[in-house]
């Protein structure tokens, strides 16, 4: 849950890109669906 945080708050401040965010789910640090939760508010 702290990655997924961490990951949804760099999103958001623009510091990480979707590719990074589809990066931490193949490093399995977030599932597919906190991945689509992170990106769908673009």
């Amino acid at each position: 849950m702290i990655m997924f945080e961490r990951i949804k708050r760099l999103y958001s401040e623009g510091r990480l890109t979707k590719t990074a965010v589809n990066a931490a789910v193949k490093k399995k640090w977030i599932t597919k669906a906190e991945a689509a939760e992170i990106t769908v508010k673009e």
